[in-house]
């Protein structure tokens, strides 16, 4: 019983942080590829650089807005758009690129996936 509660009180916790941090990360997101489009007047990079561009900032970016409503669809679409741009970044570069302000941009997603879950568990109860 006395898990039960603190689990109760856990889930909106993380449900706000994810929501404060995934706001914060959008919309610097946002506003740097605002100034990206304003700064050279394109709406993607050109050339090899065009395919990462679009799992981040991009990726990211559209899956934390949409977890602010829906936590397990953008929480995924971030989670797996990181995912694929590390992918893309060790093919090109030959070697992992762990840069951590990239990735805690997208680490709220992990945040909005664990609230989902929870609160599937608490609704099956």
């Amino acid at each position: 019983m006395k898990s039960a509660n603190n689990n109760r009180l856990l889930l909106p916790i993380i449900k706000w942080l994810a929501r404060i941090w995934g706001g914060l990360a959008a919309a610097f997101l946002i506003f740097m590829y605002i100034a990206h489009v304003l700064s050279s007047w394109s709406f993607l990079p050109s050339g090899s650089d065009a395919l990462p561009f679009i799992f981040f900032p991009i990726g990211v970016a559209v899956g934390l807005v949409i977890a602010m409503k829906w936590a397990g669809l953008g929480g995924s679409i971030t989670f797996v758009s990181m995912i694929a741009w590390h992918l893309i970044m060790y093919t090109a570069h030959g070697e992992p690129d762990i840069e951590p302000m990239i990735d805690g941009l997208a680490a709220p997603s992990l945040l909005f996936l664990v609230a989902w879950l929870l609160s599937r568990r608490h609704s099956r109860e």
